[in-house]
């Protein structure tokens, strides 16, 4: 989720002085919807000093480690989707190791296909032609496509993604770290607008700029949308 407007320092002091100050979610969310806008990934890295940018190298022994492998067990109801989705976890980090770019892999949960869009921006996935007319064939009736893609940085699931998950009617979201960390999210029927999601990662830096565990930062946020996700 890029865009937005990029901050002055002087702004960006005081949003973290909002932070330390104290201040409740409200306030911070206040400003925020005030000043408009997402703090652009630069910006992050230049005035926050958060690593909210970095893309991880996936170290090579990961992708074959039983602990790692094991984490997609029981993701879904079926062993079958599941191993579909270790395939595109591997994928995903093999080929987007130590870049900040991503890869979807989405899977029919009923009929085992499946269809991969590998992206050359930063942070962010492209629905090319076939990945629209593969979630088009599907977005009626049941929830039937399984979602996986990269984090680079090891991130949770965002906003955009809970809003994706409803927007294509996924029946699973799968998002896996350079880390090795993998987290799975469901489709909560909430669709949500670029503005609204860029405000939510603007809070989350703001939580992180203050030396908060990501994954209780993400947790406690999304808990307020009654969004919830799962680290295996």
């Amino acid at each position: 989720n890029g865009g937005g407007m990029g901050l002055s320092e002087a702004e960006a002091a005081e949003r973290f002085d909002l932070l330390v100050d104290g201040n409740t979610d409200a306030q911070l969310r206040g400003y925020i919807e005030k000043h408009g806008g997402a703090v652009e990934g630069r910006e992050r890295e230049r005035v926050y000093g958060v690593p909210y940018e970095d893309a991880m190298v996936v170290e090579p022994e990961l992708l074959d480690s039983e602990s790692f492998e094991s984490k997609f067990n029981g993701i879904s109801d079926d062993p079958e989707v599941d191993a579909k989705l270790l395939e595109g976890a591997k994928h995903a980090l093999e080929r987007n190791s130590g870049k900040k770019t991503e890869s979807m892999t989405l899977v029919d949960i009923f009929a085992y296909d499946s269809v991969t869009v590998d992206c050359d921006i930063d942070y962010g996935i492209v629905y090319n032609d076939e990945i629209r007319e593969f979630i088009a064939a599907r977005k009626d009736g049941p929830a039937r496509i399984a979602a996986i893609h990269n984090h680079p940085n090891g991130m949770p699931p965002s906003l955009d993604d809970f809003s994706k998950a409803a927007e294509n009617n996924y029946a699973i979201g799968v998002v896996v770290g350079h880390n090795g960390q993998v987290y799975t999210y469901g489709n909560f029927g909430k669709v949500y607008s670029t503005e609204e999601c860029d405000n939510y990662n603007d809070l989350i830096v703001l939580y992180l700029r203050g030396g908060g565990d990501i994954d209780r930062i993400c947790t406690e946020v999304f808990a307020s949308e009654g969004l919830i996700y799962e680290l295996k």
